[in-house]
C-alpha cells in the first residue's frame, strides 16, 4: 500500500512540476507582465512622489507658495511680516505670499508649499 501511495504521489509531483515548467509561471499566478501594467497604471495616479522628486521639482521650478496664517488676527501682522522679509532674503526662490484665508485648492497642485504659523488643517485635508 505504501508502494502504491508513493507512486501516485511521485507521479502528481512530476506531472505538476512539468506543468509549472512547461508553462509560464507567471501566467498561473497572475503575474503576467500585462498584469503587471495594468497594476502600475492604475496606482501610479494615487502613487505621491518621492521626496527626491519633489526635491528635484522644487529645484528646477525656483518657486514656491508661502502660506501664513490668518484666521488668528492677533498673529496675522506677524506671521505676514515674516513672509514678506523671508521673501525679501531669499536670492533664488521665487515666493508668492498669500495668507491661509485666500489659498483654495488650486494653488496647492503643482507647487512647493511653504506654511507659517497656520493652525487650519482642514485646508490641506480636504
Amino acid at each position: 500500500m505504501n508502494q502504491r501511495f508513493l507512486g501516485y504521489l511521485s507521479t502528481i509531483i512530476l506531472c505538476l512540476s512539468g506543468l509549472f515548467y512547461f508553462s509560464n509561471i507567471d501566467l498561473i499566478w497572475g503575474n503576467s507582465p500585462a498584469a503587471a501594467e495594468n497594476k502600475s497604471e492604475s496606482t501610479a495616479t494615487t502613487e505621491l512622489p518621492t521626496r527626491q522628486e519633489l526635491e528635484q521639482n522644487f529645484q528646477k521650478q525656483r518657486s514656491a507658495l508661502l502660506i501664513y496664517g490668518a484666521s488668528d488676527p492677533h498673529f496675522a501682522g506677524q506671521y505676514q511680516a515674516f513672509a514678506d522679509s523671508f521673501k525679501a532674503r531669499s536670492r533664488w526662490i521665487k515666493f508668492r505670499i498669500q495668507s491661509d484665508l485666500e489659498t483654495r485648492d488650486d494653488d496647492l497642485r503643482g507647487t512647493t508649499i511653504f506654511l507659517v504659523g497656520t493652525n487650519r488643517i482642514e485646508l490641506l485635508s480636504n
